[in-house]
């Protein structure tokens, strides 16, 4: 063989060499992207999963957040008519306070009068034992 030509094929192995060693280097480079994309379709639908599991939650919590603003507003609706009972019973109370104090002034005028008319009873009475009528 001439010497041209073996060198020639000399530089086509080692060009087969090299093409062989970054064909390897590629196929390892591919089945790590493959990896890769194998791992983030998983967190994908692991993420995927949270979230629906998250809108879950907040739809629960928005449900009871709705309860609980109903039981406030109804919790302020008994505490409205509480107030206005106290305020009905406390005006109550004042005119029952009044009715009897209007009555213990009426029992001291009353008595007054008694006393009044007490002391010419008396008089009268003794008069009448005076005179001997009793």
């Amino acid at each position: 063989m001439d010497t041209s030509l073996m060198a020639r094929m000399k530089k086509l192995e080692e060009e087969n060499g090299r093409l062989k060693k970054m064909y390897v280097e590629e196929k390892i480079k591919a089945e790590e992207a493959c990896n890769l994309a194998a791992r983030t379709a998983s967190a994908a639908q692991d993420i995927s999963s949270m979230i629906g599991d998250i809108q879950v939650d907040a739809q629960k919590a928005m449900i009871a957040m709705e309860n609980s603003l109903r039981d406030e507003e109804t919790g302020l609706r008994m505490a409205e008519a509480a107030s206005n009972d106290k305020t009905e019973l406390q005006e109550s109370m004042r005119r029952l306070f009044t009715t009897l104090g209007q009555i213990n002034d009426g029992t001291a005028r009353q008595s007054d009068g008694i006393a009044e008319f007490a002391d010419p009873v008396e008089g009268l009475g003794n008069a009448i034992r005076i005179r001997g009528c009793a």
